[in-house]
């Protein structure tokens, strides 16, 4: 289904994190990544001690995902199980402009004036946010690395508080199926209520219609639907372009906690995936409870060898038996000279009455 034409959008405090050319020139030139095994196969277990043995006090977490990967549905999950904050670097440039501080004040010059923040200035906000109080268990970075310069960049930060990445999740789907997800979304401005032209679509567009202005209302208020800038056809390739090249050097720098999650599932079957990587306990499925339910444990075999070795020992006692039966044949043909001596009784007792 068509998707539009992009439009340019004005720097905004959503503006990316700018790239020196330094960074460009070192994603372009890095080799490519080692291919790293899906969570849940036994290749994938075989990292677990590496990504174990690099884990610090805090749990340190980076989450990578093209846009559409699903990571507005399960980072809040991932919150939730760690009991830690995730940080983008869009929310703490606006907090910090907010709230006036002195990095603040120098972000929000840049931005006023159509800049791009530098790579410095992002750290300088993350080296500031994560002394917060939330953060003292750890915290997930999401939107942040975006090259290895800027990876190397936070690994010092790091360092210098003694703690590293000890987790790296990276959402991966098929660029095919982004596609579709993202160019069929619609939304809602002022509630940011989301539909979606095959998946969840709003009552007003028909069966078989094409989605338009006129046909695309809200639910709830009847209010006309929109399509963000970014969600067109053209805007969503060269996003996923850059992020695929920007990407793949960065999870070949942190390799050894990488978790690669095939994201194009089910949401219940992504999150499960996701939870096995963490080592997170992720609830069963109602209908698997059932069977755990259902199921009785089954014996141990070793139980049962004992009465299964004595039945071996019996054979023998029956084949005794099967010799027995032609002994049993033979006193069967004897019955009937018994009957015969029964009727020459009443003879005998005669003969003695005489």
């Amino acid at each position: 289904m068509g998707c539009g034409s992009s439009t340019a959008a004005t720097p905004s405090l959503d503006a990316p994190v700018k790239d020196s050319t330094a960074s460009v020139k070192a994603a372009a030139q890095a080799p490519p990544a080692a291919a790293q095994p899906m969570a849940g196969t036994p290749a994938y277990a075989e990292l677990k001690p590496a990504a174990a043995a690099a884990k610090g006090s805090k749990t340190v977490m980076i989450l990578f995902g093209p846009p559409g990967a699903g990571k507005g549905s399960h980072a809040p999950k991932i919150v939730e199980a760690f009991k830690i904050p995730q940080l983008s670097t869009g929310d703490m440039l606006r907090a910090a402009v907010a709230a006036g501080t002195e990095v603040g004040k120098q972000a929000k010059t840049v931005m006023e004036s159509g800049g791009l923040v530098s790579d410095e200035l992002v750290v300088s906000i993350i080296r500031e946010r994560i002394k917060e109080e939330d953060c003292t268990s750890g915290f997930i970075l999401d939107g942040f690395p975006r090259t290895v310069e800027q990876a190397k960049m936070l690994d010092e930060v790091l360092a210098g508080i003694g703690e590293k990445v000890n987790h790296v999740v990276a959402l991966e789907v098929p660029d095919a199926v982004l596609t579709e997800r993202i160019c069929g979304r619609w939304v809602h401005k002022e509630s940011g209520r989301s539909y979606h032209i095959k998946y969840a679509k709003p009552k007003s567009l028909p069966d078989g219609a094409e989605p338009t202005e006129d046909n695309m209302k809200d639910d709830e208020t009847g209010e006309p639907l929109m399509q963000r800038k970014d969600d067109t056809e053209q805007a969503l390739k060269s996003r996923l372009e850059g992020y695929h090249t920007q990407t793949v050097p960065i999870l070949a720098h942190y390799a050894a906690v990488v978790h690669k999650v095939d994201a194009d599932n089910a949401p219940d079957k992504v999150w499960i995936s996701i939870a096995a990587a963490l080592n997170i306990d992720a609830p069963a499925k109602p209908e698997e409870e059932a069977q755990v339910k259902e199921d009785p444990v089954p014996a141990e075999p070793a139980k049962e060898e004992p009465a299964a070795e004595a039945a071996k020992e019996e054979e023998p006692a029956t084949e005794v038996a099967k010799e027995e039966e032609p002994a049993a044949e033979a006193a069967k043909e004897e019955e009937p000279a018994m009957e015969v001596a029964k009727e020459e009784e009443p003879a005998a007792e005669e003969a003695k009455e005489e």
